[in-house]
């Protein structure tokens, strides 16, 4: 979890990777959960969680604010199904759910 209270201030000047592989039930990783978080580099996101849920959230709680300077790489493994079909999934949230 980066960024978890209000106020609070988290820059990142180079790349951000973040892969979410859990296998617990609820596997949940947050970039601005409550606080600001600013990404100067390119930004990597995926989620392979395994469990009953697994989530990146993005900016998720109504005090968060998350700024990206380059157009971030969002992955998941339902996105690698849909790109095979010629189909495209937008937005900030990405799920698996068993």
């Amino acid at each position: 979890m980066f960024s978890n209270n209000s106020g609070t201030v988290l820059s990142i000047t180079g790349d951000l990777d973040i892969t979410n592989n859990a296998s617990a039930t609820t596997s949940n990783v947050y970039i601005g959960n409550q606080g600001a978080v600013n990404v100067s580099g390119q930004t990597t996101a995926v989620n392979n969680a395994s469990g009953t849920s697994g989530e990146i959230y993005v900016a998720s709680g109504g005090n968060s604010t998350v700024t990206f300077a380059v157009q971030p790489i969002l992955q998941t493994v339902i996105q690698e199904q849909l790109n095979a079909f010629g189909l495209a999934m937008t937005g900030m949230l990405f799920s698996t759910v068993s």
